[in-house]
């Protein structure tokens, strides 16, 4: 079974978005899952910002997921 939090199929409407690069102005797309994506334009680096954590407390999986995600 895979991490509710993963599973697209219970992904719903904003689980997919973009954020505007700061540095130049293009679209950044993040998937909810995502802990950080570069610009493919200039390649600044975005944490990002719905990123849901509060599952890496009490899932015993969570130490793996934060690693995975390269989340401090």
């Amino acid at each position: 079974m895979k991490c509710p939090g993963t599973d697209t199929q219970f992904w719903g409407p904003g689980d997919i978005f973009e954020i505007r690069c700061q540095a130049c102005g293009a679209q950044v797309e993040f998937f909810k899952d995502d802990g950080q994506r570069r610009c493919r334009e200039c390649g600044e680096v975005y944490v990002n910002p719905k990123l849901e954590t509060n599952c890496f407390e009490y899932c015993k999986f969570g130490k793996q997921c934060k690693e995975y995600l390269n989340i401090k």
